[in-house]
C-alpha cells in the first residue's frame, strides 16, 4: 500500500507534510465486467449526538415482489429499490445470505475474487453502494451521510425477505457495516470486517496518532472542489496510479475505469467523504457498542488504515475475534481471497 500512499501524497504535497492538519478520516454490471468477475472466480468530531446515527433506524422499506433465488453458476444483476434509492446489486450462490459492502473507490466487482471462493455454498448479495457505478447517485451531500447509507442496507435486507444476514464490510463499507450492526443489531446475525475502521477507534487514532494523521492526509484533498477534476483527468490516471497495485489484473483495471466513468459517479463517491468528514459534518464517531458476534480480518501492511485501528476494539465490541495477516495490504480481498474465504466460512459455521 506504500505505492498508494505515495501516489496520493503526490497529489497534495503540503498535506503529507502536515502532522497537525485536520485530516480525518454498476455496469461493470456490464456483460464484460460480469464475465471478468466470473473468470476472476475515512470522522473526528466527537461532539455529535447519538441522534444522527439513530436516524439510520428508518422504517423498513417495503419490497413489492419476493426475492428470487440467486443463480448458482453465474452472477446475476438486479436493480433493487431499497427505499430512497435503487441499488445495482450482484447476486450469486445458494445458502445462508451474506451481504458484501465495498469501500472507496471500488464497487461490487471488488469482491469478485472472494465471491468466486464463497459462492458455492452461500448466497452472496453484493450491491454497488449509493453513488457508485450503476446505483442511484442523489445530488448534494446530505444524502451521503452515514444514516442514509445504513438505511440503504436495511432496505436491501428487507428486499431480500430476510430478518437478519451476515454482513461483511471493507473500508467505507466497513464503516457502514459497523454502524448497521450497532444501531440495527437485529438485522445482523454476524459481522465481518476487513480493513474497515471502527468509527470511534478511527477518530481516536486521528486525534492521538500522528502516523495515522499522515496516512489520512489525502482526505483533505478529497474534501476539496478540485479533487473531481484532478482524479478524473486523463482517464482517471491519478486515481488509477494511486490505487492499482500488482494485486489488480488488467481486466480488473478496465472494469474499474468503466465504473468510475459512469455519469456523476466520481463526485458521488467523493461525497461520502465530504458529507461525513468535512468540518461541520455530523459526527460518525460515536456509535453504540456492537453486540453481534464480530470477526475482524486485518492486513497489517495497510498504509492507509494503520494497525492502531484494531487496538482497543474490545471496548466497543462485546464478542470479538481478530485475525491479522502480516503481508496483506488495504486490498486484502484481492490479495488473499482464499484465506479470507476459509476464515469467513469457519466464523459463519461456528455456533
Amino acid at each position: 500500500m506504500k505505492k498508494t500512499t505515495l501516489a496520493l501524497c503526490a497529489l497534495l504535497l503540503w498535506a503529507c507534510d502536515d502532522d497537525d492538519g485536520d485530516a480525518t478520516a454498476g455496469d461493470a454490471a456490464t456483460p464484460d465486467a460480469a464475465e471478468a468477475a466470473t473468470d476472476a472466480g475515512n470522522a473526528t468530531d466527537t461532539g455529535a449526538t447519538d441522534a444522527a446515527i439513530a436516524d439510520a433506524a428508518l422504517p423498513d422499506a417495503a419490497q413489492p415482489e419476493p426475492w428470487a433465488a440467486c443463480p448458482v453458476d453465474q452472477i446475476e444483476f438486479r436493480q433493487v429499490d431499497v427505499g430512497e434509492v435503487t441499488l445495482n446489486t450482484a447476486c450469486v450462490g445458494t445458502g445462508q445470505t451474506v451481504l458484501l459492502l465495498h469501500g472507496f473507490p471500488e464497487f461490487w466487482f471488488g469482491w469478485s475474487r472472494l465471491m468466486g471462493a464463497l459462492g458455492t455454498d452461500l448466497q452472496l448479495v453484493v450491491p454497488d453502494q449509493r453513488g457508485y457505478n450503476l446505483s442511484d447517485k442523489p445530488e448534494g451531500l446530505e444524502p451521503y451521510q452515514v444514516p442514509h447509507l445504513v438505511a440503504d442496507m436495511v432496505g436491501l435486507i428487507d428486499a431480500l425477505g430476510e430478518t437478519e444476514v451476515v454482513v461483511v464490510g471493507h473500508d467505507w463499507g466497513g464503516i457502514v457495516a459497523w454502524t448497521l450492526a450497532a444501531v440495527r443489531p437485529e438485522r445482523v446475525s454476524k459481522l465481518i470486517i476487513m480493513n474497515g475502521p471502527h468509527p470511534t477507534v478511527f477518530a481516536r487514532e486521528i486525534a492521538e496518532n500522528p502516523e495515522q494523521r499522515m496516512a489520512s492526509a489525502y482526505i483533505q484533498f478529497f474534501l476539496g472542489e478540485g479533487a473531481d477534476a484532478t482524479l478524473s483527468a486523463n482517464n482517471f490516471a491519478a486515481l488509477a496510479d494511486a490505487i492499482f497495485t500488482d494485486a489488480f489484473t488488467e481486466e480488473e483495471r478496465v472494469a474499474y475505469l468503466e465504473a468510475w466513468g459512469q455519469p456523476g459517479a466520481l463526485t458521488a463517491m467523493l461525497n461520502w467523504y465530504r458529507a461525513n468528514l468535512a468540518a461541520g459534518a455530523p459526527s460518525i464517531s460515536e456509535v453504540p457498542v456492537v453486540e453481534v458476534p464480530t470477526l475482524v480480518l486485518w492486513g497489517l501492511a495497510d498504509e492507509a488504515l494503520l494497525a492502531g485501528n484494531i487496538e482497543g476494539l474490545d471496548e466497543y465490541v462485546t464478542d470479538l475475534e481478530v485475525q491479522t495477516f502480516d503481508d496483506a495490504t488495504h486490498w486484502i480481498a484481492h490479495e488473499i481471497p482464499d484465506e479470507l474465504a476459509a476464515a469467513v466460512r469457519t466464523f459463519i459455521e461456528a455456533d
